[in-house]
């Protein structure tokens, strides 16, 4: 089974003829989990480009990159590669994180009203200044970003309606991206409450509440859980209300039902994925889901530690699974650095592209410190 296979490769060469090589230490499964991290960064180094920032997609079995391109996925990239360098502390993530903000500042509009949003090409989403803030908290202070970081602040309490929801575009009518858009400003004000501790912007977060809980509770969408739940468990830090708690772990519940296990599957390269044809998105919710695991450990729920923690073991099986490394080249005699590291958008696409590398790090950087390497 290639799961198996996977999970013995790093032992392989330590075989020869039956006898193990003399001085030879096969490596733990947290210095193996560690790796996968290193490389999925390794990806954006070999990935960046002095225009753009980053060379956003590319098709293995192509041989090429395409013309595609997207903003607000390079701007949770930026954020992911920040993370890379607290984790790291490799400073050429912070230098690729840098550039980053380099490239999206030209994408600033200031507005009378006194608040700042993102303009990319006419289009003016709202989660244009969630990950853009977030990308700016992930790296140390610099010159203006403070400021910066309240006008894009600004911006999000200017879309938030009286119900506590959010006009998820700038000056249209448009209103799509509810799944998203509204849980990354949320998430924004509230690591900037964290930061620098003005009590408007978690006075924001909580007055959204009840409006997306409800929102939710009406739709069950899945998009909509990983980025509502970093925010609501932060929110509930500070300001710990049973109903927080309770929601984080509502969406959560019903979330891991979606899970491919060797009791309900019989393909056993997808066990571990969410999903009916299981793929990246699969690191999306394992964000979110560490983070209910580890407020579940914070108010002592036992029952949870161990469900969650599970699940996020058997997930991180299979996203490593989709890694391209030295001993995973899913066919390729050889691996350019352009490919060495990426993520595939799942186990039957060879689409590498920016935010799978970026959901990947972030993931499995919180399986990493949660200490759930599996």
């Amino acid at each position: 089974m290639m799961r198996t296979l996977i999970a013995i490769s790093g032992l392989l060469s330590v075989i020869i003829t039956g006898c193990a090589v003399p001085g030879f230490v096969p490596p733990t499964a947290q210095e193996q989990l560690k790796k996968h991290i290193e490389l999925s960064g390794e990806w954006f180094i070999a990935n960046q480009d002095k225009d753009e920032f980053l060379r956003y997609e590319y098709l293995v079995n192509s041989n090429e990159f395409t013309n595609a391109n997207n903003e607000l996925r390079k701007m949770g990239a930026a954020w992911s590669i920040a993370e890379l360098y607290r984790f790291t502390r490799d400073n050429r993530f912070r230098e690729l994180a840098e550039q980053g903000v380099v490239h999206f500042r030209k994408f600033i509009v200031n507005d009378p009203a006194d608040f700042a949003y993102l303009d990319v090409d006419g289009k003016r989403k709202l989660g244009y200044n969630g990950l853009f803030m977030m990308a700016l908290l992930g790296l140390d202070p610099s010159p203006g970003r403070d400021d910066l970081l309240k006008n894009l602040a600004a911006g999000i309490l200017h879309q938030q309606k009286e119900d506590g929801s959010y006009n998820t575009y700038f000056y249209s009518d448009r209103n799509t991206g509810q799944d998203f858009y509204p849980g990354e400003a949320n998430l924004a004000l509230i690591a900037l409450f964290e930061d620098a501790g003005d009590q408007k912007y978690r006075d924001a977060v909580a007055l959204s509440f009840p409006y997306y809980r409800d929102y939710w509770r009406d739709n069950h969408s899945w998009a909509f859980i990983p980025w509502h739940t970093q925010a609501f468990v932060k929110l509930y830090r500070a300001d710990p209300r049973d109903e927080y708690r309770d929601f984080v772990f509502e969406m959560n519940d019903m979330l891991i039902e979606g899970q491919q296990t060797q009791k309900d599957h019989e393909d056993e390269n997808e066990i571990g994925g969410f999903g009916d044809d299981p793929g990246i998105s699969t690191s999306s919710y394992i964000e979110g889901i560490n983070d209910a695991y580890a407020l579940a450990k914070e108010v002592g729920d036992e029952q949870r530690i161990k469900k969650y923690g599970t699940v996020i073991q058997l997930a991180t099986n299979f996203l490593m699974s989709l890694q391209y490394t030295e001993d995973q080249k899913f066919g390729l005699r050889s691996l350019p650095p352009h490919i060495l590291g990426g993520v595939r958008q799942s186990l039957g696409s060879d689409r590498l592209r920016v935010d799978n590398n970026q959901h990947m790090a972030a993931a499995l950087i919180k399986v990493y410190e949660n200490g759930l390497v599996p």
